[in-house]
């Protein structure tokens, strides 16, 4: 066999990460079904609708976002940009980017002025007024992740709080 994963281990680890997220329950069920029924076709549709519904279980568990409005916007592009040619897998990403990013904007403007205040942004930068007191921190804290969901950044990507002070200008 090699390096390949006996199907019923494969189904058992797919069935066992499905759990994990609410809007895989109707794909897991069907799944389980396909599997009791022997029908590979079946089975093998059946896996791949679960493997997209914990694609989206994962994004936005991420991503903080609905898993539902991540479905109806990927299936949105899917109609509306078909020409792309992408796979399911890659509309629910996109979706999920565009979500996010359009999420940090909203975040940012809705905070700006919050934010501005705190840092003490002026037409020269940033002011040392506020600087080492715990709302900058937080709000320094806050444009990272805007930054990293603007940009579509991996998660793990560490901006510093230089880097968010250097660039104020084009942050806001």
């Amino acid at each position: 066999m090699g390096n390949t994963i006996p199907y019923e281990i494969y189904g058992s680890q797919l069935k066992s990460l499905a759990s994990q997220y609410d809007n895989c329950v109707n794909e897991l069920n069907i799944y389980m079904e396909a599997l009791r029924s022997g029908n590979v076709a079946n089975i093998e549709v059946a896996e791949t609708t679960l493997r997209l519904a914990i694609l989206t279980g994962e994004l936005a568990a991420a991503y903080g976002l609905e898993a539902k409005v991540l479905e109806t916007q990927a299936s949105i592009y899917k109609e509306h940009y078909a020409d792309l040619k992408l796979t399911d897998e890659e509309y629910m990403r996109l979706a999920a980017q565009n979500m996010r990013m359009n999420s940090a904007l909203e975040t940012l403007t809705g905070n700006w002025d919050k934010y501005a205040e705190i840092l003490g942004v002026t037409e020269d930068g940033i002011s040392d007024a506020n600087r080492g007191t715990a709302e900058y921190a937080e709000t320094i804290t806050d444009l990272q992740g805007i930054v990293i969901d603007l940009t579509g950044a991996n998660l793990d990507l560490a901006l510093s709080a230089e880097f968010v002070e250097e660039n104020i200008d084009l942050i806001r």
